[in-house]
């Protein structure tokens, strides 16, 4: 399915967004997006391409059920796909691997990220060799991740865009170079 960032104030509900670019079509690059979100009221993980209403019974939809109040989708069954109900379009319904009919089933494998290491090739210049962290502030919709020993950030940036038009107003308390 791709990978989820944490998103910033969704009011205590753990909820994650993923966003993938594919190829060009005759309008310009086809958009996929997903969200992995604890729905309160049924007590499930939800994929879904909403961000609310609960289970979709619809491709790119999956669910798991959690008993256990997880505040993290990988606390559940120690992040592996067991438990898991994902879209089978044979059928067009959600279905477990534990069904028996897991021909078609997507595998869910889920992993917490803590941070990133950049890295480049010895002739090109690199960042400090440091573990980027994600921040509670997101840049044009997308994490903003600043150096364990701080002063560097990483964040995605619109071709053409000028420094200040991604920034909400939480974003303003860093002080980016070129920033206005």
């Amino acid at each position: 399915n791709g990978m989820y960032f944490k998103l910033t104030n969704t009011f205590g509900i753990p909820m994650y967004r993923m966003v993938k670019k594919h190829g060009h079509g005759l309008f310009g690059p086809s958009i996929t997006e997903r969200f992995l979100f604890k729905d309160v009221k049924s007590k499930l993980w939800v994929i879904s391409p909403q961000s609310t209403g609960g289970v979709q019974n619809c491709p790119g939809s999956a669910c798991l059920p959690d008993d256990e109040a997880a505040a993290r989708p990988t606390d559940v069954n120690g992040g592996q796909s067991s438990g898991w109900f994902v879209w089978h379009g044979a059928s067009k319904t959600l279905k477990s691997h534990e069904d028996g009919d897991a021909a078609g089933l997507d595998e869910l494998k889920l992993r917490s990220i803590i941070g990133f290491v950049v890295s480049a090739p010895p002739h090109v210049p690199a960042p400090l060799a440091d573990i980027f962290m994600r921040q509670a502030a997101e840049y044009y919709g997308r994490p903003v991740y600043e150096s364990e020993c701080g002063g560097q950030f990483l964040y995605w940036t619109m071709a053409a865009g000028a420094a200040g038009d991604g920034q909400h107003e939480q974003w303003r308390r860093f002080d980016l170079p070129g920033a206005a």
